[in-house]
């Protein structure tokens, strides 16, 4: 009973199944799925701790989060095969950007992003996540077709 309550929740389910299976941290099981959901919710938990101003900017920085998947599917969805370096810098480009609009306050994002509004900010942030994780998924699906097989 626990078990299926906690799969019912679609969100923690697939960060648990894409942090399992993707990233080969844990070996696949119950117990193992579990763990990385009580992270993530220990985390998300943690991040409504933080002096923020709303809650639209933790939406705003789960949805920066996860932008890294929208070049990861289209890309697999148009037959390209993305090698795990691709999709992790493309995850990493995300975290930075969502830690960039946490942090928006900071100068070096301010030097980057200077005399935007908050929400200007947030969208380009996601135009950065966007195009960096398409050059990095397309550049990663030609290594997979063209260098990796000679």
């Amino acid at each position: 009973m626990v078990g299926k309550l906690f799969w019912k929740n679609r969100s923690l389910a697939s960060s648990a199944r894409l942090v399992i299976d993707e990233f080969h941290i844990f070996e696949r099981n119950i117990f193992n799925d579990r763990v990385v959901m009580s992270f993530f919710m220990l985390f998300g938990i943690l991040f409504t701790l933080f002096p923020n101003q709303s809650l639209f900017d933790s939406v705003a920085v789960t949805g920066t989060a996860s932008m890294f998947l929208t070049p990861v599917m289209l890309i697999t969805f148009l037959g390209g095969k993305i090698p795990i370096w691709a999709y992790a810098i493309s995850w990493m480009c995300s975290m930075i950007g969502a830690f960039s609009y946490i942090f928006r306050d900071n100068e070096i994002v301010t030097y980057l992003l200077p005399g935007l509004h908050k929400y200007d900010q947030l969208l380009s942030i996601c135009l950065y996540i966007i195009l960096f994780g398409f050059l990095d998924c397309i550049l990663g699906s030609f290594f997979n077709r063209f260098v990796a097989k000679n």
